[in-house]
């Protein structure tokens, strides 16, 4: 509240003080005559004197702050939007209990769907953004070689992580087979879509073993890691 809007209170706070101590006093002594003045009782005096001291537009309000204001403002906006909710819509007393409550109850009903619709707007948001990434990480992290795979395999071999080195063995193959144009692939690419394309058993042999491993979770050993290396280079043609 700005000091000229406090100010304007003051006064007009002041001239109704004084206007409601003429009254009262002319109240008083009309009720002690009984006659003249306004004739009322001095309670019915006191009782009006007092309603127009408290009378918020005579009321400074110095101590209040925007957010009280606002809370204030709000409370107001509601009630009026209940009334003509009960007035227009359900054509019942702007008081009533049961309109109050059906309102209270669609406001709730479409504040939990506004909910849902942002938390999935934001959701769907979030999923394309990662799908973004991920989309751009692919494209800047250059795919791996298959020397680099096959000398990931040889660590693994040498390391007794055998079920890796088959797993970069039969990844690695693959790639080149894709470099020889023999098959056309891809990471998604199966061994039965291989095995039917090449028709050979010792690919066969390969891609059971890899299967069990990488999909059957079992264990190998390095007399079937190293099967799986000299696999490879006899499909390849590579020297042992």
């Amino acid at each position: 509240m700005g000091p000229r809007t406090y100010r304007r209170r003051i006064g007009a706070g002041a001239v109704a003080g004084l206007a409601a101590l003429g009254f009262l006093a002319t109240g008083t002594r009309a009720a002690a005559q009984n006659s003249g003045g306004f004739g009322l009782p001095a309670e019915d005096a006191r009782r009006i004197v007092n309603d127009i001291l408290t009378d918020p537009r005579f009321t400074p309000r110095q101590n209040e702050t925007i957010f009280t204001r606002l809370g204030r403002a709000l409370t107001g906006f509601v009630q009026r939007a209940i009334n003509w909710f009960n007035r227009v819509v359900l054509g019942v007393g702007e008081d009533s209990a049961g309109g109050r409550f059906l309102f209270w109850t669609i406001v709730t009903v479409l504040i939990i769907v506004l909910a849902a619709v942002v938390a999935s707007r934001l959701a769907r948001r979030r999923s394309e953004a990662a799908a973004v990434s991920r989309r751009q990480h692919d494209e800047t992290e250059p795919p791996e070689t298959p020397e680099t795979l096959e000398a990931k395999a040889e660590l693994a071999l040498t390391e007794g992580r055998d079920e890796d080195a088959i797993r970069l063995y039969y990844q690695a193959g693959l790639i080149r087979l894709g470099n020889r144009g023999i098959i056309e692939y891809r990471p998604s690419l199966t061994s039965g879509e291989v095995a039917e394309r090449l028709r050979l058993a010792v690919f066969d042999h390969i891609a059971g073993s890899f299967d069990s491993i990488a999909y059957g979770h079992r264990p190998a050993g390095p007399d079937e890691a190293a099967a799986s290396k000299n696999g490879w280079q006899e499909l390849l043609g590579e020297p042992r």
